[in-house]
């Protein structure tokens, strides 16, 4: 089910020349509803013939450890939790810990799933080395990142298929084209990230 509200996204220059996002949902119900320090992302898309415009606004849980009680709690309320990740799980705003610490980590913490990101790509080494020696382990995804000498072909699965709850969920794993500045330096100059 997806839920849709009014949202009003600012972004305010603080003291130190960093930015603060904010988004306030429900605006007209005041302050309340203000969220900082959130995460938004943009998207166009096209739906049914149409061009639309969605934003997707969430607020970071501060740390693995708040994140691993919200999970807990969840899992106890319900029905069955799919972890998946858009990417970033070698390193990120959420922790302190990177490489193959975090990705351990996330593990644990019942990650089953991401796409391969920007960070995936900067860490492409440790990235194969974990796929090698945890096939069992986090499934990274992207239908967009391709041998350039074969586009049809990905470095990754393009998808996965899960069963759960009743429910057939098909996941379609996406590399962000701007990622592309990292193929050299991971190495990877025989691969290209298509328009997806």
């Amino acid at each position: 089910r997806v839920s849709s509200w009014p949202m009003v996204v600012s972004l305010t220059p603080t003291f130190t020349g960093e930015g603060l996002v904010s988004a306030m949902i429900h605006p007209e119900k005041g302050e309340g509803a203000q969220w900082h320090n959130t995460v938004v992302s943009v998207y166009r898309l096209r739906w049914e013939g149409e061009n639309i415009t969605v934003a997707l606004a969430g607020k970071p849980f501060g740390s693995l450890g708040r994140m691993a009680a919200s999970l807990e709690r969840e899992r106890t309320l319900g029905p069955p939790i799919i972890g998946v990740s858009r990417g970033g799980v070698f390193g990120g705003p959420i922790t302190d810990l990177k490489g193959r610490f975090l990705i351990e980590a996330m593990e644990r913490l019942g990650l089953s799933y991401s796409a391969a990101g920007g960070q995936e790509l900067r860490h492409w080494q440790d990235l194969e080395a974990y796929r090698r020696e945890r096939p069992d382990g986090i499934r990274f995804l992207s239908a967009n990142l391709v041998y350039s000498s074969a586009p049809a072909v990905t470095l990754l699965p393009s998808h996965a298929l899960i069963e759960t709850g009743g429910l057939r969920v098909a996941l379609i794993g996406l590399t962000p084209p701007a990622a592309s500045r990292h193929l050299a330096e991971a190495g990877l100059s025989f691969a290209a990230i298509t328009d997806p």
